[in-house]
C-alpha cells in the first residue's frame, strides 16, 4: 500500500511539473514576443520625439523673430511649411491586446511587469490625447490665418497685388491673437515633449523588465 502510495504521489509530482514546464514555456513565448514589440516601438517613439523637438526648435526660432520684431513674410511661409511635431503616436499594441485578451498575461510571473503592461495603455492614451489637443489646435488656427488671408468675395485675387499680400503676412504676424497662438503652441509642445520623455522611460523599464524576465529562463 504504501508504494502505491508513493507511487501515486510521484506520478502528481510528475504531472505537476509537466504542467509547470508548459506554463514556463508559454511565458517565455510571451515575453519574447512582447520584447520584439516594445523595443520597434521604442525605437519609432524616438523618431517621433525627435520630430517634437525638432518642430519646437522651429517654433522658438520663429517666437523670436516675433518678439523683437525681425519676422519676414518669407519667415512666416516657412513657419507654416516647417515640421512643427503635430503629429500622433500610434504605437503597434496588436501582441499587448493578444496577451491580454487570451489571459496569457497571467503566466507572467513578475507581477511589476503585469502592472507596468497593463498601465502602459492608460499613460499612452494620456499621451495621444495631449497630441490631439495640439493637433486640432493647430488646424483651427491655420484655417483662421488662411481665411484672414484671403480677399473678400467682391474682390479677385489678381486684384490684389504681392505687396499687398505681404503687408497683410505681416499685419497678421503682428498682431496679439497671432503672438498668443505662437506660444500657446511652444507651451503645449513643450510639455507633450516632457510627457513623451516619461513615456519613453516607461517603455524603456518594461523593455528591461522583460529582458529579465527573459534571462531568468536560461
Amino acid at each position: 500500500i504504501v508504494l502505491v502510495v508513493i507511487g501515486i504521489l510521484t506520478a502528481l509530482q510528475i504531472n505537476n511539473w509537466n504542467e509547470l514546464k508548459k506554463v514556463r514555456a508559454v511565458e517565455l513565448e510571451t515575453l519574447k514576443d512582447l520584447k520584439a514589440e516594445i523595443e520597434q516601438n521604442i525605437l519609432v517613439f524616438e523618431d517621433h520625439l525627435n520630430v517634437k523637438r525638432a518642430g519646437k526648435s522651429n517654433i522658438d526660432t520663429y517666437l523670436d523673430k516675433l518678439i523683437v520684431g525681425t519676422v519676414k513674410v518669407d519667415d512666416i511661409i516657412a513657419f507654416y511649411d516647417d515640421e512643427l511635431g503635430f503629429g500622433t503616436y500610434n504605437p503597434s499594441n496588436g501582441v499587448l491586446n493578444s496577451v491580454i485578451n487570451s489571459g496569457n498575461i497571467n503566466t507572467l510571473t513578475n507581477k511589476e511587469l503585469k502592472y507596468q503592461l497593463t498601465s502602459w495603455k492608460d499613460a499612452l492614451i494620456d499621451y495621444q490625447e495631449e497630441e490631439i489637443i495640439i493637433l486640432n489646435r493647430a488646424f483651427s488656427y491655420e484655417s483662421n490665418f488662411e481665411n484672414s488671408l484671403k480677399p473678400k468675395s467682391n474682390i479677385r485675387f489678381s486684384d490684389i497685388s504681392d505687396k499687398a499680400y505681404d503687408e497683410m503676412y505681416i499685419k497678421l504676424s503682428k498682431s496679439l491673437l497671432h503672438r498668443n497662438y505662437i506660444l500657446e503652441m511652444q507651451a503645449i509642445i513643450k510639455m507633450i515633449i516632457e510627457e513623451g520623455a516619461t513615456l519613453s522611460d516607461k517603455m524603456k523599464h518594461i523593455d528591461q523588465l522583460i529582458a529579465s524576465e527573459i534571462e531568468s529562463h536560461k
